[in-house]
């Protein structure tokens, strides 16, 4: 069975699945146990431990003595993807370095061929046709305002939408093409009421 779509999985206000594992983990300003973390979040203790185990692999907690862990290694408000043998899912990872970089001061304007170099690191680089694909996906949902129109032979440049700086989570694109917020955890293209009925 696929997995469903981001929409229908995080709508709730409430953080759910590793990313709240994580907050739990990171909000601790010593030792925590895993059973204290799965109590907080009100997961079993062994969903706990698997996290944990290939967080203790890649370097992000540290094991202290029986039972007890701390942050090793903060890396920001995301929770680390990483597999059970601590390699790190690269996945998604161009997207958050574009966000990233979007939301960053001074940035000012901007074309998809900027963004894409701007955003892009030795481990994950962003490519041209991705970095316009999510220019395009942004100025739909309002993200990005446009400051000069493309022509033939120029692509067009955006600017940020800084009233669109919903938080440290970069917009997600669905494969149906909605672009789904997850500061937000809401569909913000199309807008719902534009969706219909059909």
């Amino acid at each position: 069975m696929g997995r469903k779509p981001i929409h229908l999985t995080m709508t709730s206000k409430k953080t759910g699945g590793r990313q709240a594992l994580w907050e739990a983990m990171s909000a601790q300003e010593g030792l925590f146990s895993a059973s204290a973390i799965a109590v907080t979040c009100g997961v079993p203790s062994r969903t706990v431990q698997t996290y944990l185990e290939a967080l203790v692999a890649s370097g992000h907690v540290a094991k202290e003595g029986s039972g007890a862990f701390k942050i090793a290694k903060f890396t920001g408000v995301e929770a680390p993807r990483v597999r059970s043998d601590g390699t790190v899912v690269t996945q998604g990872l161009g997207r958050e370095q574009m966000w990233r970089t979007l939301r960053g001061r001074g940035l000012g304007e901007f074309d998809f061929r900027e963004l894409a170099l701007m955003a892009s690191t030795e481990a994950v680089p962003v490519t041209e046709a991705y970095a316009n694909d999510y220019c395009i996906r942004l100025l739909k949902a309002g993200y990005l305002l446009i400051s000069v129109k493309s022509r033939p032979g120029k692509a067009a440049r955006y600017r940020f939408n800084p009233a669109m700086n919903t938080g440290p989570k970069p917009p997600m694109i669905q494969r149906t093409s909605m672009v789904f917020d997850q500061n937000r955890r809401e569909i913000v293209w199309p807008k719902v009421e534009d969706l219909g009925d059909d």
